[in-house]
């Protein structure tokens, strides 16, 4: 290296160099020349869970109600903790996002004085650089004609959806409602049109090129949207209403900020330019179908949050098998989701379908579902578009349906007992082993590594839930 660029190295270093512990090492390298700028992530010390404590033992009339109050809460207190780097933001004029559910504020293009400003702050814990997260790769099985007189795709039916239907006391899902965090959804297309909950408090995009109104670009987040709650045989809960948030682009991709963002729309819905926030517009379930890496705890502060609000958190479990020890985060999530694998239409597990345990040595999958050669909508072209695609991005949404009728039957369902009724009712008995072991579990005990507990069955959790087991 000349003396020139050596100095010139030294001199963009030195901007930030003293609080540089503070800094990600990342981050410091992508400011190393003066000229360079990215996306940030500022963050501050402790975490969200003594907010989030002083609301495990509090009641409330309504669980709109407990989420507003949860929500003001994490919003003050993340005001009080930001205070410092958001006036010396504002007196710099410079446009910020604050994340009050995990108390960070995202800062596109800083540049390396800012950033040296900020570490310099006594109230600043760390400054990290924005990453990206994508859907969890599907695999393309071609497009398909829509079928006539279909009563239910062969996952719907493998599940035992429609005897759940028909259950006495039984529900398709009508007065639960699903969020999707995923590429958008085609709101127009015939099976899903009837059951949006509409455009206010039901669309937020996130991405770069957010719009007000629904899309999907991508084709991702309508086929899973369509298994949840899609009409005419490709939803598991076809009564429940949808809301759905962008977070990933055309090409299945996005940011851990436009995620966390999307969590947090989750967590207290607003208009779709992110105005006149109401929590009492929560759903009762969120699917989630993308991640990646493991161990990640980046999502955690979100997750912890839904579940105080008493949300379903639902997790694809990854694509990177057949070897063991691939679960994929936020599915291995310390913070607690239900994990979904996925099966084949001989109840064997497909050969993506990643396994436990996880880096921690925990058991995932939490259960598994139809995943392989999965039927359901998609974005183009027209509004009655359908392909099919499998990976666990498709079984995850089949347990967000199961949970959407289990919600529609008892809304103050908390996740922990859903998990366990779906668990406790998951089909073993004709489940074909992969002869793996992964973990030292033998997969003729469940839970095991390969399916967790078995493949969900949602006649059989409805009907225990009715019965009241």
């Amino acid at each position: 290296m000349s003396k020139f660029v050596l100095l010139l190295a030294l001199a963009a270093t030195a901007v930030y160099a003293a609080p540089s512990s503070k800094i990600e090492a990342r981050l410091a390298a992508t400011l190393a020349f003066s000229s360079s700028t990215a996306n940030v992530l500022v963050s501050f010390p402790g975490t969200t869970g003594p907010v989030l404590a002083r609301f495990e033992k509090t009641t409330f009339a309504t669980r709109g109600a407990r989420a507003t109050a949860i929500a003001d809460a994490l919003r003050a207190n993340s005001v009080q903790a930001q205070s410092e780097a958001r006036a010396l933001l504002d007196s710099a004029s410079i446009s910020y996002e604050v994340f009050w559910i995990t108390n960070q504020i995202y800062i596109r293009n800083a540049d390396a004085a800012l950033v040296s400003k900020l570490a310099g702050l006594q109230s600043v814990a760390e400054i990290s650089q924005e990453f990206e997260v994508s859907v969890i790769p599907h695999h393309i099985e071609g497009q398909t004609a829509r079928k006539a007189g279909i009563l239910a795709e062969w996952g719907v039916e493998n599940i035992e959806a429609p005897a759940a239907w028909a259950l006495p006391g039984g529900n398709n899902g009508a007065g639960a409602i699903v969020a999707g965090i995923d590429t958008g959804v085609h709101a127009t297309h015939i099976d899903l049109a009837d059951n949006f909950v509409g455009t206010n408090y039901g669309w937020r995009d996130v991405t770069l090129f957010g719009t007000q109104t629904p899309r999907d670009d991508n084709g991702h987040g309508t086929h899973t949207m369509g298994t949840i709650v899609g009409a005419n045989g490709i939803g598991v809960a076809p009564g429940a209403r949808w809301i759905a948030c962008k977070a990933l682009s055309a090409q299945g991709s996005g940011t851990n900020a436009g995620l966390i963002s999307c969590g947090q729309w989750v967590a207290c819905p607003t208009l779709p330019n992110g105005q006149s926030p109401d929590c009492t517009k929560i759903p009762h379930v969120v699917s989630n179908s993308w991640g990646g890496g493991q161990a990640n705890p980046f999502y955690n502060e979100v997750i912890n949050t839904w579940h105080s609000m008493n949300i379903v958190p639902i997790f694809a479990n990854g694509n990177s098998g057949p070897a063991c020890t691939t679960a994929n985060s936020p599915a291995d999530s310390l913070a607690g989701v239900i994990g979904v694998g996925a099966t084949t239409d001989t109840n064997g597990l497909a050969s993506f379908s990643s396994k436990g345990p996880t880096i921690g040595g925990r058991p995932k999958p939490d259960i598994s579902a139809p995943g392989q050669n999965i039927r359901s909508a998609w974005h183009t072209p027209g509004t009655n578009a359908y392909n099919t695609i499998s990976g666990t991005s498709m079984a995850a949404p089949h347990v967000a349906g199961v949970a959407a009728l289990l919600k529609a039957h008892n809304s103050d369902l908390t996740w922990e007992q859903i998990n366990a009724n779906m668990n406790s009712n998951a089909n073993t008995q004709n489940v074909v082993p992969t002869g793996q072991n992964c973990g030292g579990v033998d997969e003729s005990i469940f839970p095991n590594m390969a399916f967790g507990s078995g493949i969900v069955n949602a006649r059989a959790s409805l009907a225990a839930a009715i019965a009241g087991k």
